[in-house]
């Protein structure tokens, strides 16, 4: 019983750190380093 309910029961799905995805900040880590960002600032 407690195999069926094991194989029934949802698993959480495996945890990748941010350091271990570089491609999904490759490309802003390249217009930063070139100057190319800029960052809208509101002042109140």
């Amino acid at each position: 019983m407690n195999k069926l309910r094991q194989s029934l029961h949802r698993k959480k799905p495996t945890y990748v750190p941010e350091a271990s995805r570089p491609h999904q900040w490759q490309a802003d880590e390249e217009a930063v380093r070139k100057g190319k960002c800029n960052f809208p600032v509101r002042v109140s």
